[in-house]
């Protein structure tokens, strides 16, 4: 049985996440702003959920977390931190901790809500064809994102248990065709200016 924190976990991915980690008889360590809110979207799982409270902007939270994690199940195998931001790879593999970036696409949660999403209420005319266009297209997007939370834990659940995992994972069709068109675009720079960029080589270097 492996021992899940999952930050996040009362809505869209970090819940399902979490969900499919008890189904499978796991045990999970859930995170939120509004735990209240965990055990009612994750019913029925006893002993083997635990629902803390866990504000990103409070320095002294995270350290309560993992806290409350040793006391009930006595370590943590898996974290995914669904919510803030987390630590580098290079910085924690001295420690044996292993990372790996998900870099998801649009998913179809409540990201792009009001609660999620707090956008200026100030609108400023200058930006209407550049920011003003996220602001926008989050709203039309709205529950009509391209990918499924429900397949997009399952991947997560089988990355973070694989015995040689990739330091980043994209998901989504849409993530990897970003990914593709980002290294075509540096290829494609590379090729064109690569006399210039090699040219600064000192001429005793070997």
């Amino acid at each position: 049985m492996n021992v899940w924190l999952i930050t996040g976990a009362s809505r869209g991915l970090g819940r399902e996440i979490a969900r499919q980690a008890l189904d499978r008889g796991d045990a999970v360590v859930a995170a939120a702003r509004q735990p209240e809110h965990i055990a009612t979207a994750l019913p029925g799982y006893g002993d083997r959920l635990l629902a803390v409270p866990l504000d990103v902007t409070d320095p002294a939270q995270p350290a309560a977390v993992a806290q409350a994690a040793a006391g009930r199940f006595g370590r943590i195998d898996i974290l995914v931190n669904n919510a803030g931001r987390g630590l580098l790879g290079a910085e924690v593999a001295p420690l044996g901790i292993g990372v790996v970036i998900i870099e998801p696409g649009s998913f179809r949660t409540d990201f792009l809500d009001g609660s999620s999403l707090h956008a200026a209420s100030q609108v400023i005319m200058d930006y209407a064809a550049t920011a003003g266009q996220v602001r926008n297209q989050a709203a039309a997007r709205n529950h009509a994102q391209v990918n499924d939370p429900v397949r997009g834990a399952a991947a997560i659940m089988t990355i973070a248990t694989v015995a040689d995992p990739p330091a980043r994972l994209q998901l989504g069709a849409d993530s990897v065709a970003a990914v593709e068109a980002k290294l075509q675009q540096v290829t494609d720079e590379l090729n064109k200016w690569r006399e210039l960029a090699v040219s600064t080589t000192h001429h005793d270097a070997a």
